[in-house]
């Protein structure tokens, strides 16, 4: 992420959002214009021994803030990061356009919520009789 605080002579400040070992890919981006919080979210392969099963993972920056603000694990059910075994489009693409971001903003703690939408890849399903992932759509709510 980089960070420029002002208008006037730009000078950009690079920032880690998440500094965990693995991957971190496929951010998307929301902004609560109730409490003006901005909250990144994407695929996490962190906690997984050999890097190639992800999470979704969240941190959000606070108004008038530039640092980034402690990991918040949506999902914790691992997903296959090589996507739907069956579809030609996901094999080329797996993951590409099939994650978002909203924001719906309250005034106060607890009235915020974002909502996550991901293309999921963890249940099994049976295609000519063979056993294979399928391409699932989720949502999920995280309230702050």
């Amino acid at each position: 992420m980089a960070v420029d605080t002002s208008l006037s002579s730009p000078s950009w400040a690079f920032h880690h959002v998440a500094t965990d070992a693995g991957h971190q890919i496929m951010p998307s981006i929301a902004y609560d214009t109730g409490q003006n919080i901005v909250s990144i979210a994407y695929y996490s392969t962190s906690s997984d021994l050999y890097k190639n099963r992800e999470v979704m993972k969240m941190n959000q920056i606070a108004s008038g803030s530039i640092t980034i603000g402690s990991t918040i694990a949506v999902t914790t059910s691992y997903d296959s990061i090589q996507g739907d075994g069956t579809s030609e489009q996901l094999e080329s693409n797996p993951l590409g356009p099939f994650m978002g971001l909203a924001a719906h903003g309250g005034s106060g703690s607890g009235s915020s919520r974002v909502y996550l939408g991901f293309t999921n890849n963890a249940r099994q399903g049976t295609y000519d009789g063979i056993n294979n992932t399928q391409a699932d759509n989720n949502v999920s709510r995280v309230t702050y």
